[in-house]
């Protein structure tokens, strides 16, 4: 793929890694002169090189312009007067170095990394950027402390395996505008109608009205892993569900509460399954799971269960398990292990939208003083000030490595302190103050870097009117204009990728009345736009969604990152090949993911 630029008295050819190349054979200035017109747009948005406008004709012919020969950027931004000549480039996101599992956990039981394999391949399928997605916690462990060595050095590891296959890297920090912050052990009441849920809940809606619903295939966690309190001896958790939807077409569908979780190798499981209409109570140690009880329980989508799960609290050395308030089986009959003596409770919910409301976390009598969960940016508990001061140390830690390109600021923030509406997005809205905070602190430490701002309200693409207005003056600054204003797009119902409910011509219908305001705005108003994730299940009906989103992708000449592939990621919409390198099997999207001219070749 080429970009070839004419600046001043040569004609330039844009190589691969970011560096120019002096084409034909015109003479060399005696000194170095500006070039008399240069371009007032970057070549390409958030590449790791010299924006245009800061070049100079101060290279002899057939010389490489490399990325260090940078002269000082421009400190007065740049008003745009021409659309901006991008190349469409496209990528895919790598998921598992994000998992929230334990904190801070292991690698390759709460959280993964892919292999250089996964990147080879999708390279060779002609994808040119990487979006990485990492936990604040992990990369931070402390507010304002310093970044992490040991997951750093993990994420550089992720960095190298894209270089060596000759990807770009966004780095994607991918906490939905939250973090959770010194959590303390013992109990835990949750209402769910406080600003923040107690669950770690990456995937579920919240608002606050009383319950949680729990989806998409996510673990949300909830307590710490050093619980139970000296005695261990009180361990007990209790809530209401309701089945609110449920695809049954694979198997295993429901929830699935895990006490004394430590990872998904070593803890109790309770799995209520609607596929089958059953239950059952396992233990899973090591990776080795037992089965200790199972029976048949018809799970409807109106009733509500109230599920009880007692361990060594009643009776220490015994688990029991009690519905609706009935024992599921002989009440002390179950001893329980050792083994398990403390941990986090996980909920997962598979194929389904699960309600849960009237949470508790008893430890030996105690029901609050462990409550927490992840607290928003712009809370008392996390300021935008830390939040900025995070981004300063990244860029910091990244302004040299040119296989880094992006910085993608926050996924899919959303429900913040004050959310952005059409009359505030550029005055007091938190995703606004809080990006700009870290901008200015990224620019302190890196100039050269592209930042990637994603919408408010989960970043959907769909919402960009309802939260900004049908045309709102791009109101990010930034004095090297890197800016790219990002956006996610799932073709469901609700939008939210879990792909609950059977396709509809109308999901398909609807991409261009969702997208094409937000499109249009970014084109009339010269400003770069990025979908940082989009997908469809591997099923032949909902193929044709990628055909018409690309269409408006090509279109407006929008970026892309498809949601997700990764060696961990097996979710519905994944594009990780199966099989194994070298015999990889292309999931069913990749033909038309990795069309040629859905790759902007």
């Amino acid at each position: 793929m080429e970009d070839r630029l004419q600046l001043g008295n040569g004609s330039y050819l844009l190589l691969g890694d970011g560096s120019f190349l002096l084409l034909g054979s015109s003479p060399a200035p005696v000194t170095p002169t500006p070039s008399p017109t240069p371009p007032t747009n970057p070549s390409i948005i958030g590449e790791a090189f010299c924006p245009i406008t800061t070049w100079v004709a101060d290279a002899a012919p057939s010389t490489t312009w490399a990325e260090d020969n940078c002269p000082t950027p421009l400190v007065t931004p740049v008003i745009p007067t021409t659309p901006p000549q991008i190349p469409v480039r496209r990528g895919i996101s790598l998921s598992g170095l994000e998992n929230p599992g334990q904190l801070p956990g292991t690698l390759g039981t709460s959280f993964f990394e892919s292999t250089q394999n996964t990147y080879n391949y999708f390279a060779a399928k002609g994808f040119t950027t990487v979006r990485l997605a990492f936990l604040w916690e992990r990369l931070q462990p402390s507010l304002n402390g310093a970044l992490d060595s040991s997951y750093k050095a993990i994420l550089d590891d992720q960095i190298a395996k894209a270089k060596s296959a000759g990807l770009k890297v966004i780095l994607d920090c991918h906490n939905y505008g939250r973090r959770i912050v010194s959590p303390l052990s013992g109990g835990i009441t949750d209402n769910f109608t406080g600003a923040v849920s107690q669950l770690n809940y990456p995937y579920a809606d919240y608002s606050q009205n009383g319950f949680i619903v729990l989806r998409d295939y996510g673990e949300s966690l909830l307590g710490t892993a050093i619980n139970p309190v000296s005695p261990a001896t009180g361990y007990h958790v209790s809530f209401n569900m309701k089945f609110n939807s449920r695809d049954t077409s694979f198997g295993g569908e429901g929830l699935y509460v895990r006490p004394m979780w430590i990872d998904d190798n070593n803890c109790y499981e309770f799995a209520a399954d609607v596929s089958s209409n059953s239950w059952t109570l396992n233990k899973i140690i090591s990776g080795v799971k037992t089965q200790l009880a199972t029976g048949s329980q018809t799970w409807g989508t109106v009733s509500t269960y109230a599920v009880d799960i007692d361990v060594n609290q009643a009776t220490n050395g015994k688990i029991n398990v009690s519905l609706n308030g009935t024992p599921l089986f002989t009440t002390n009959s179950i001893a329980s292990d050792g083994a398990l003596a403390h941990g986090q409770v996980a909920f997962f919910a598979a194929g389904v939208h699960v309600q849960i409301d009237t949470l508790v976390l008893n430890i030996n009598g105690d029901t609050t003083t462990g409550n927490r969960g992840q607290v928003r940016i712009g809370d008392p508990q996390v300021s935008i000030d830390e939040f900025a001061q995070f981004w300063g140390l990244v860029a910091a830690a990244y302004a040299n490595d040119t296989t880094v390109f992006a910085y993608d600021l926050m996924n899919e923030p959303h429900d913040m302190p004050v959310p952005s509406t059409p009359t505030n997005y550029n005055v007091n809205a938190t995703v606004t103050l809080m990006y700009q905070a870290a901008i200015d602190a990224i620019r302190q430490q890196d100039i050269t870097h592209g930042i990637f701002a994603e919408f408010d309200h989960w970043a959907g693409g769909q919402n960009f009117t309802s939260s900004y207005g049908t045309n709102p003056i791009p109101w990010l600054n930034d004095p090297y204009n890197l800016i790219t204003y990002s956006f996610h797009y799932y073709f469901d119902n609700d939008h939210s990728g879990s792909y609950q409910q059977s396709f509809a011509e109308s999901n398909n219908t609807a991409i261009g009345p969702d997208l094409t305001p937000m499109l249009a705005w970014a084109a009339n108003n010269l400003v770069n736009l990025h979908c940082g994730e989009y997908g469809v299940p591997n099923t032949a009906e909902w193929q044709v969604c990628l055909t018409t989103f690309f269409t408006l992708m090509n279109q407006y000449k929008v970026w892309t990152n498809h949601w997700a592939a990764g060696d961990s990621y097996t979710s519905i919409t994944t594009l990780q090949p199966t099989g194994s390198s070298p015999n990889y099997v292309d999931r069913l999207q990749m033909a038309i993911v990795g069309a040629t001219a859905n790759l902007g070749g």
